[in-house]
């Protein structure tokens, strides 16, 4: 029965937001009812001081002295629990839509904390105690789509001491997770590249020579096998007598930027899924690249020109 009464509570109580990615939750961003246990002690709080004062009976009334008590007791310490707890989010710099997403919650007070449930937006929750007053967690915040998104709204909630009210609040911060395609990751020489020299921000003439990148190239030190790469160039022999998987990495002698553009037969998720893939295949190799995305040019020489991508890739 209190089921719905208790999910009306939460979308009545959970449209408070605010600003910024840490919060110090003081009295007036606390909530408190009983639950069900609570509403049947009220119940048997009345009840007996009906009984006791009918019939007179000092002991009767004063076992409702002591519940009531109780029930006052719980409502002061559940506040007292979450009072003055401070929160700190943070989130990584980009996220993939194949991955489960997860944000740095780091929760922070003077004195312990008991009994604290942190209901995530998956459904799960956790619950938590703080013997020192502080956590580093990352709880699941869902599987999000592509796109900028917002930090879903989190729940927490404690029962202590005896279990018979909850004290509640809400977290809502207002950072962004940027979220990319999932990316269709493919071995480094399958991406054209410029044959001129690297590319410099200005150049007018930067794609009229692309070309695939030749497989006849300079052959490199061996490599760590990663995931993408091309059978045929694991080195078996070295693999057979030390079991160590290797890559035999072949570059054009003209080590120009690579160039990611999208062909324009591809579907908008799948090109935005091989420019994706594309940065950080580049990334993984600490090469120069240039993205084309609906005719703007992105140079990526560095991790903030890389992160720029991304979020573009992200919002298109």
């Amino acid at each position: 029965m209190l089921a719905p009464v208790q999910a009306f509570v939460d979308r009545l109580t959970g449209k408070r937001l605010w600003a910024g990615h840490e919060k110090i939750l003081r009295q007036k961003d606390l909530f408190i009812l009983p639950n069900r246990y609570g509403v049947y002690v009220a119940f048997l709080v009345f009840a007996s001081f009906a009984m006791g004062y009918r019939v007179q009976n000092n002991f009767i009334l004063l076992g409702v002295i002591f519940l009531f008590l109780i029930y006052m007791l719980s409502l002061i310490a559940s506040v007292r629990n979450l009072q003055g707890l401070s929160f700190s989010f943070r989130t990584a710099p980009y996220y993939m839509a194949s991955e489960t997403q997860q944000v740095m919650l780091s929760l922070q007070r003077t004195d312990p904390v008991y009994n604290l449930e942190l209901h995530l937006p998956t459904s799960e929750r956790l619950v938590l105690n703080l013997p020192k007053g502080q956590a580093e967690i990352r709880p699941i915040v869902g599987n999000l789509p592509r796109g900028i998104h917002t930090v879903p709204a989190l729940k927490v909630q404690t029962r202590f001491p005896f279990g018979i009210v909850r004290c509640w609040s809400w977290l809502s911060p207002s950072i962004t997770m940027t979220v990319c395609p999932t990316p269709d990751m493919r071995p480094l020489t399958e991406y054209p590249r410029t044959t001129q020299t690297p590319v410099t921000e200005g150049s007018d003439d930067l794609f009229a020579t692309a070309t695939a990148q030749s497989e006849d190239g300079l052959l490199q030190d061996p490599r760590t096998f990663e995931d993408g790469d091309l059978p045929s160039r694991i080195d078996w022999k070295r693999f057979a007598a030390t079991r160590e998987l290797l890559t035999r990495d072949f570059s054009a002698p003209n080590n120009g930027d690579v160039v990611l553009q999208a062909s324009t037969e591809m579907e908008k998720e799948a090109a935005l899924s091989y420019l994706c893939g594309g940065v950080l295949v580049c990334a993984n190799h600490q090469e120069n690249a240039i993205m084309i995305l609906n005719n703007q040019r992105f140079t990526i020489q560095n991790d903030s020109q890389r992160l720029e991508a991304l979020h573009a890739l992200a919002s298109a």
